[in-house]
C-alpha cells in the first residue's frame, strides 16, 4: 500500500493534469472558433446576434412523429385516356366557337 506522501503526491499530479486538460480544451475551443472565422468567411441568413437565441431543446424523435398521409392514388389509363377525350372535345369546341363570336 502506498504512503501518505506518494498517494497525495499523485493526487496532486492528477489536479495538475487535469488543469491542463482545461487550459487545452479553451484553447482548441478558442483555435476551431477563429478557424470558423476565418475559412467560413461567407455566412448565409441572418447575421448573427440580430435576434435572440431560443433555448434548444432536445425531444426524442420516437415521442413526436407526423401521422402518415396516403398517397393520393395514380390514375389509370381509363381514367387518363378520358381525361384527354374531354379536352380534344373542350379545344375543338373552343376552336368552332371562336369564329362565331368574332363576326
Amino acid at each position: 500500500m502506498p504512503s501518505a506522501k506518494v498517494s497525495q503526491a499523485l493526487q496532486d499530479a492528477l489536479h495538475e493534469l487535469e488543469r491542463e486538460r482545461a487550459r487545452i480544451d479553451t484553447a482548441i475551443s478558442n483555435l476551431r472558433h477563429l478557424v470558423d472565422g476565418v475559412v467560413g468567411g461567407v455566412h448565409r441568413g441572418r447575421p448573427a446576434g440580430k435576434v435572440a437565441a431560443k433555448p434548444v431543446v432536445k425531444v426524442a424523435r420516437t415521442s413526436v412523429r407526423k401521422p402518415v398521409r396516403p398517397r393520393a392514388s395514380a390514375w389509370t389509363a381509363a381514367k387518363r385516356n378520358a381525361a384527354a377525350l374531354r379536352m380534344k372535345k373542350y379545344w375543338a369546341d373552343k376552336r368552332n366557337a371562336a369564329p362565331q363570336q368574332q363576326a
